[in-house]
């Protein structure tokens, strides 16, 4: 899968302009402020509707606009395809080929990408909500079916819990329904993350020991305090949480569900959260992000977009020579974001592509 083209519009400080890319390998450089990390995010909008920095659409277009565009040409197995966004800052549309868009999920698998940056460090440090996120999010770019699965789990969770907390008399019997939704929903979610982790562990758990001259082993686990697969049966689960209905009632909360899934990642044993230095991090996310790219072509049988946001920051020399040399093995298009040229260790007999970044022009 790659980008032969993008044209933006409006798209933060990034001026009316269109930027063409290598296959292979595009290092975008520049000082600090002048638009590269936000041509990255206008990728990622295109690649899932979302910015990997803001919540907020009107955040996406400058100040001085109404709206923003970003057009794109994409190949993917040897056809052309050309994804569109307009951004108002009310609300996005996207278009496909000229058609546009009934929902944003139809975007999923259509420019697949996975992106490294700064705030990465929070899928070891942060709570287990950004955990889940990751794993909900890289299983449904290697897998577009899974979606449905977590958007009902979301769904049938904030229902149950605006019903319980919304309600001045409820009864146990009143959770009945929702209680066998979420039975369905949490066994159908807990097999999607359990695949996801299953997929990527052993390569991560490879690349992790490369990464760092086999210091420490790498092993991810899925678990919940009242799941787990000896009860990944209906009757069982549905069983385990309508026992607890009156508990939530009282307490006002939900007890029992995929909800509270949590992704244990541990070196030699010990709970990351708690022992991993800052370098230490950095590793783990490189490794679980490079074994996410390999499931993902052991799969999709092609390549998503490989995006790095400052590398300069985030990798020291040595990290970002072994970066590059295991991504650069396979033909897969990267873009990457540097204050500064690559070291010759590093691009010597490979072929690619300088883009400078001025003022929100890129040129190259």
């Amino acid at each position: 899968m790659q980008v032969t083209r993008v044209e933006t519009t409006n798209f933060r400080n990034l001026i009316k302009q269109t930027i063409c890319l290598e296959p292979t390998f595009n290092l975008i450089v520049g000082r600090n402020g002048q638009g590269k990390t936000n041509f990255l995010e206008a990728l990622s909008v295109l690649s899932n509707s979302k910015s990997f920095r803001s919540a907020q659409t009107e955040d996406l277009i400058n100040h001085s606009e109404k709206q923003a565009q970003i057009r794109s040409e994409i190949l993917s197995f040897e056809v052309v395809s050309r994804i569109e966004a307009i951004l108002h800052r009310d609300r996005k549309e996207f278009f496909i080929d000229g058609r546009k868009l009934k929902s944003f999920s139809e975007l999923i698998g259509k420019l697949s990408s996975i992106y490294f940056y700064p705030a990465d460090l929070g899928l070891i440090k942060d709570g287990p909500t950004y955990r889940r996120t990751f794993v909900d999010k890289h299983r449904t770019l290697i897998n577009p079916t899974a979606l449905t699965k977590f958007y009902e789990l979301s769904r049938v969770v904030k229902n149950k819990l605006r019903l319980i907390k919304d309600l001045q008399k409820i009864t146990p019997k009143d959770l009945e329904p929702w209680n066998k939704l979420l039975a369905e929903t949490s066994i159908e979610v807990w097999k999607e993350r359990d695949n996801f982790i299953k997929q990527i562990g052993a390569e991560a758990r490879a690349l992790y020991f490369e990464i760092t001259d086999g210091t420490g082993e790498l092993r991810l686990r899925l678990k919940n305090n009242n799941l787990d697969k000896s009860n990944m049966d209906f009757d069982i689960l549905f069983g385990t949480i309508s026992a607890r209905a009156s508990e939530e009632i009282a307490r006002r909360t939900l007890l029992v569900g995929a909800q509270q899934d949590e992704i244990e990642i541990t070196i030699d044993g010990k709970d990351t959260r708690k022992f991993a230095s800052q370098g230490e991090a950095r590793s783990i996310v490189l490794a679980l992000k490079m074994a996410t790219i390999t499931s993902f072509e052991n799969e999709r049988k092609e390549s998503p977009l490989v995006l790095f946001d400052d590398v300069d920051a985030e990798l020291d020399i040595r990290r970002k020579e072994l970066f590059f040399n295991i991504l650069l093995q396979k033909n897969r298009q990267i873009i990457v974001t540097s204050t500064e040229e690559l070291s010759q260790k590093i691009t010597k007999g490979r072929e690619y592509k300088i883009i400078k970044a001025e003022g929100g022009f890129l040129e190259g």
